[in-house]
């Protein structure tokens, strides 16, 4: 498998990289995954998710789970087809109050 694309997950689009979304591709299946950014790995007050699908089909998604360094990796079989992919981040502030970002492809892209 080979990083194909990525996106980094900041709030708002500012501040620090919280984690990246990577997109794989092996020439047959695409795999996503959400990576925390090495000094939240391992954080449970920063969870993640990642998503993927191609046309016509409900897709995958998957959230972080212990030792919560990460999300997915989700495998989807791609050959001759477009993906949509993406994830999110959310944060546990010290009140108790979630704050959370998304981001997807927003297009069916990279048709293999």
């Amino acid at each position: 498998m080979h990083v194909i694309d990525a996106h980094k997950l900041k709030l708002a689009g500012r501040g620090p990289t919280y984690a990246t979304i990577y997109l794989l591709y092996d020439g047959a299946k695409n795999c996503v995954v959400t990576w925390k950014s090495g000094r939240y790995a391992g954080e449970k007050w920063l969870r993640v998710t990642t998503q993927i699908k191609t046309r016509g089909t409900p897709g995958l998604s998957a959230p972080d789970l212990p030792p919560y360094r990460y999300a997915g990796p989700l495998r989807i079989n791609a050959h001759k087809k477009c993906v949509k992919w993406g994830g999110s981040i959310a944060i546990r502030g010290g009140n108790g109050q979630m704050t959370s970002q998304s981001w997807d492809s927003g297009k069916y892209e990279h048709c293999g």
